[in-house]
């Protein structure tokens, strides 16, 4: 009996062992996989210094779709942000712009993909393809580029690089997609003039090429 016991003994220890193996195998093999979808971990970041964007005088968004290319400028004018158009500025949806400008303040996860600027446009980080947001100060000076390319396989993060010249591909949680638009009637407030009109202190809408022209009362905004 005891001399039968041990073979079986040794055969489920080995099974055991291949057994273990073969689950350190696929953890390894997953964390490739992760590692290659998500890159390096390179802890938390922020897009935007909260120090910057007090400095920020000017909002320039751009936006390309293939050869065409939408750009509208976003200006501060104390207390709030407005949109700046050929003929005059408009107010703007204050959460919207609100809720924009602190995702890119606040610290998000960050995996490093590539500091290879030839591969830009793998991830639609190029010039041609990627959407911008440039802050400038009120010495009319850039404070900081920001672009943002297209999203990872996973659909949940969003590749993104900082600066103007040559700088790190990164991987981040997408919370920009809802904001990266610049069409004017996205942002503008159009409430406001609503109810302008209803008060007639907008005597009329004319259309001014792409934008529309709010004529007021005495030069009221």
């Amino acid at each position: 009996m005891k001399n039968s016991y041990l073979p079986r003994l040794k055969t489920r220890t080995t099974l055991l062992i291949f057994f273990n193996l073969a689950i350190l195998l696929l953890l390894f093999f997953a964390k490739c996989e992760k590692r290659k979808i998500l890159g390096e971990n390179t802890g938390s970041i922020r897009l935007l210094l909260p120090t910057t964007l007090k400095d920020a005088k000017e909002i320039v968004l751009t936006e390309r779709d293939g050869s065409q290319v939408s750009s509208l400028r976003i200006i501060k004018e104390e207390p709030a942000w407005r949109l700046k158009a050929k003929h005059c500025s408009y107010y703007i949806k204050k959460d919207l712009i609100e809720s924009f400008l602190f995702s890119l303040t606040r610290e998000v996860d960050a995996y490093f993909i590539t500091n290879n600027f030839r591969l830009y446009s793998s991830y639609k980080l190029d010039e041609d393809s990627a959407f911008n947001l440039r802050i400038i100060g009120s010495d009319g000076n850039i404070l900081q580029d920001i672009y943002f390319g297209s999203k990872d396989v996973t659909g949940q993060r969003i590749y993104a690089r900082r600066g103007n010249v040559a700088s790190s591909v990164i991987s981040i949680f997408d919370f920009a997609s809802p904001f990266l638009c610049a069409t004017p009637s996205f942002w503008v407030e159009m409430q406001v003039y609503k109810e302008k009109l209803k008060r007639n202190h907008i005597t009329y809408v004319e259309n001014g090429g792409e934008e529309k022209i709010f004529r007021t009362l005495k030069n009221e905004d």
